[in-house]
């Protein structure tokens, strides 16, 4: 006798189903919330939308930094959000205090700028012997080689004391080499990278892509230079260069000069939670003493006007700064996918004892990737402060939802961070749809909690 067919499918949806009953629920609340919001004021909705995605972006930009650390050494850093908050401040250092006239004209600190300068000094002379001195010491007499590694050092550490303490009106002349050398070096890599992809590498094509790159890096450089000297009002823009390169040489210097021997004393990661705590805390103090707990604007950038787009408001700004964080992200990826930097740092993650034992040197890569960290904290410290007051504290509260956007998303995991800071930043904006705007932080951090009970791997678990 047959049987009668019958289709399997409906039952296998439904076991499916069945299998994710809280996320189903939770969905569909989601859903009819948001259609509940839409009908009340489409425009409304609109603009919620832009604010989320916007502050989203910002927090997604300081959880990329986060989880790359974290993601790489297996530790927390809490000097995290000194780093972000060095970004406003720096920029409120250079540019803002002048407009806001403290004292008698611009804010300046003599030992605050002689600290910067001897900390550059000192990172460039690590650099010098972690690269070029073991390159060639077999090719050029060592002592030669460190003598010249020195005076690049004292040369740019003095140059950093001079332009700190110099008249904040001329910085834009003062700094145009530094930005004509930087933009030499990144066109010169893209490039000879780009030129690289659309070859087929025959015997001397990589002397010849070289010598191109490099052509193409110097003429680049004096544009950009060039345009930078006769552009006076580009001196806020380049105090976003500057603030964020600081905070990448102090985050290098904190971890190869202090985590590294705190690692070596304690041999425990919970010692360096404890020493970045402590750190966090000291600069926290520092920057109330030098700039008071009061609250501070930075200048007003391109794009302060509003335009209205479908009943809601948004400015240019906040549109640049969402896509300068996704160019971001992509070029984070390009680094650790392709390049050889990314392969140590995935290595140095899975088993930093065995990478360190192939010929990795895991001190050098892990500072790396520290100064991108510490440097990408301080772009979110910038962006943030551009739209908001900057305090001594703000840094620990772009530290805490960096890391409640990575916990969102998936630790360790540069894909979840993007996506868990986009996502936080649109729940805390609609979950105040009812609500007073101090709300903000209780649905943050009862999101985090939620997570933590129901998904503590995250939406997109690093495998």
């Amino acid at each position: 006798m047959n049987t009668p067919y019958r289709d399997p499918q409906p039952a296998n949806i439904l076991h499916k189903f069945s299998k994710y009953p809280l996320e189903i629920v939770l969905a569909i609340a989601v859903l009819v919330y948001l259609i509940i919001i839409f009908g009340e004021s489409p425009s409304g909705f609109l603009q919620v939308v832009f604010n989320g995605v916007t502050i989203g972006s910002i927090y997604a930009l300081v959880a990329i930094g986060f989880t790359l650390v974290y993601g790489t050494v297996w530790f927390f850093d809490l000097t995290y959000g000194a780093m972000a908050a060095m970004g406003g401040y720096a920029v409120f250092y250079l540019a803002g205090s002048q407009v806001q006239n403290i004292g008698r004209g611009a804010l300046n600190s003599p030992l605050l700028n002689l600290f910067f300068g001897v900390l550059v000094a000192a990172v460039t002379f690590w650099a010098f012997r972690t690269w070029p001195y073991r390159k060639y010491r077999h090719r050029i007499n060592r002592t030669l080689l460190l003598g010249i590694g020195a005076l690049m050092a004292v040369a740019l550490g003095m140059y950093t004391t001079f332009f700190l303490g110099a008249e904040r009106s001329m910085l834009h002349i003062y700094l145009s080499p530094l930005i004509g050398v930087l933009s030499a070096l990144l066109a010169g890599l893209i490039g000879y990278r780009t030129l690289i992809a659309f070859t087929t590498g025959k015997s001397g094509t990589n002397q010849i892509l070289k010598s191109t790159g490099v052509g193409a890096g110097l003429i680049i450089g004096i544009i950009c230079g060039g345009f930078i000297f006769r552009t006076p009002g580009a001196n806020l823009y380049i105090t976003w260069v500057v603030g964020p390169l600081l905070a990448g040489f102090l985050g290098l210097g904190l971890y190869r000069w202090v985590f590294i021997y705190i690692l070596k004393g304690t041999r425990s990661n919970m010692g360096v939670l404890v020493g970045s705590l402590g750190l966090l805390l000291a600069f926290t103090a520092i920057k109330s003493v030098i700039f008071t707990p009061a609250g501070k604007t930075l200048p007003d950038t391109f794009g302060s006007s509003s335009i209205v787009i479908g009943g809601a408001y948004i400015k240019p700004f906040n549109i640049f700064v969402v896509i300068a964080v996704l160019l971001i992200f992509l070029g984070i990826i390009w680094l650790l996918k392709k390049t050889d930097f990314g392969k140590a740092v995935r290595a140095i993650s899975d088993d930093a004892e065995v990478a360190q034992v192939v010929g990795i040197n895991s001190t050098a890569i892990i500072s790396v990737v520290f100064f991108i960290a510490a440097a990408l904290a301080a772009l979110g410290g910038v962006f943030f402060g551009e739209d908001n007051a900057i305090r001594p504290t703000f840094g620990f509260i772009l530290l805490l939802k960096g890391w409640v956007a990575s916990v969102v998303g998936g630790m360790g995991n540069i894909y979840g961070a993007l996506l868990g800071g986009f996502i936080l930043g649109l729940v805390e904006n609609f979950g105040i749809w009812h609500l007073d705007a101090e709300w903000k932080n209780v649905i943050c951090f009862t999101l985090l909690v939620f997570f933590l009970l129901f998904w503590p791997t995250g939406l997109l678990p690093r495998k």
